[in-house]
């Protein structure tokens, strides 16, 4: 087993020296997308890949897969493997600071021997194997080291004498899916690989992992079922998938990457969930009208709220319609004058989100409806009321820049001068 022989915290920069640089050919750790962005995927294609990728889940979290995923770890006590603890000291000890004997047991890429760099890579990994501490000894972290340095082989070894399979050796996967919920394992999915690699791995899959597990043969020798029977009073028999076969899950998963546009997208949990933005914003309204003759205002403050609805990938529109009242008052040396109005706007956002940019850019137009008052003015002693009409009016705003980041809890503030006031809005983009 592993000797925890060093402090946690250079255990962690030791790990995370050996998962930053990979070596030429494999694939990089892939840095984590910003959470806060917007998915720009149209309701409709989230809608499939939510309904798409629940289909998948039930095989996800089946045995088969979740106990090479992270639920059985083999490199430690209590981590659930009928064989027993497996130990990696007893694999590796031999090329522990010793390159010539590294260099001795790998090849390179053409078949010969290997380069000063997958040598290094090798020696890093055994290394910061051999010193991990928790929680870097989970079994996914391990399996991504053992990959990172190429040395899977070596250490796995072992593992033969219970599990037979071409063309590589038994090993446990370098990504957990243990405790983990449908929409964790979709956004994980997207962090770690691109759809290529990840249709590859469950359609063809090189190493032939996903096909063992759907058969639930575990690839045992007569020796490792002889070690099941007497670990567990089981005999062997095969355990296999039983909630979707081969076919229909690789079915599932292409209509998931379809509905996502071909292609992982940031954030994220982009297409794993019916997510909903709202744009939301706070619209004040102030006009000055003091002159020689008195002081007097208009102003008004309102909320709108407005469902994004992505019509296509990238593009969307939103409603906002909200009822408010706008006060005018007004005071001079003759008297005072006040109007209560109540005003209907209906906002109509029409925008596009730019993932490389980051930017939305929108346009935007304002319907206005005054529904009728009367304007109450107290002079000399009296009451005088005076109707205002309904009125009802379209206003481009088109002129303005409303483009602003797409990233959700981001206000952007705008101000629209006319003489003597201003209209200000801010504007936020929110999860729901």
């Amino acid at each position: 087993m592993p000797r925890f022989v060093i402090a946690g915290c250079a255990a962690l920069v030791i790990v995370l020296l050996a998962l930053a640089v990979a070596p030429v050919g494999r694939t990089q750790v892939t840095a984590r997308a910003d959470p806060n962005a917007i998915c720009p995927i149209s309701d409709d294609n989230v809608e499939k890949a939510v309904k798409a990728f629940n289909e998948m889940t039930a095989v996800l979290k089946d045995q088969r897969c979740v106990n090479c995923h992270g639920a059985v770890n083999p490199y430690a006590q209590g981590g659930r493997h009928i064989g027993g603890v497996i130990s990696l000291e007893h694999g590796l000890s031999g090329f522990l600071n010793n390159p010539d004997a590294i260099a001795g047991a790998l090849k390179g890429a053409d078949g010969g021997p290997p380069s000063a760099a997958q040598i290094k890579d090798a020696g890093d990994a055994i290394r910061t194997i051999f010193n991990a501490e928790p929680p870097m000894t989970d079994a996914a972290t391990i399996a991504e080291v053992l990959e990172l340095g190429g040395i899977e082989d070596l250490a796995t070894g072992v593992c033969m004498e219970c599990h037979q399979h071409t063309p590589v050796h038994w090993r446990v996967a370098k990504s957990s899916f243990a405790g983990k919920s449908q929409e964790d394992l979709c956004a994980m999915f997207q962090e770690k690989m691109d759809p290529s690699e990840f249709l590859g791995h469950v359609t063809s899959d090189g190493s032939n992992f996903v096909q063992v597990g759907f058969a639930g043969t575990r690839g045992l020798t007569e020796f490792g079922r002889g070690v099941l029977k007497a670990e567990t009073g089981r005999n062997y028999v095969r355990e296999p998938v039983r909630s979707m076969g081969p076919d229909a899950f690789i079915d599932a998963s292409n209509r998931w990457v379809d509905a996502l546009g071909a292609r992982f997208r940031k954030p994220p949990d982009c297409g794993c969930k019916n997510t909903r933005y709202v744009l939301t914003g706070t619209v004040r309204f102030n006009v000055d009208m003091s002159d020689r003759r008195g002081s007097g205002s208009t102003t008004s403050v309102q909320t709108i709220e407005a469902p994004m609805r992505f019509v296509r990938e990238g593009e969307f529109e939103a409603v906002a319609t909200s009822r408010f009242v706008q006060t005018t008052a007004f005071e001079g040396r003759g008297g005072n004058c006040k109007l209560e109005q109540p005003h209907i706007e209906t906002w109509t956002f029409k925008g596009k989100v730019d993932e490389r940019s980051g930017q939305i850019t929108q346009k935007v137009s304002v319907r206005e409806v005054t529904e009728p008052a009367a304007m109450v003015c107290q002079a000399g002693g009296r009451v005088i009321r005076m109707p205002t009409p309904e009125t009802e009016t379209e206003t481009d705003l088109s002129e303005y820049d409303f483009t602003m980041p797409a990233r959700v809890d981001e206000t952007k503030r705008l101000s629209f001068p006319f003489a003597h006031g201003s209209r200000e809005v801010e504007l936020t983009v929110v999860k729901r």
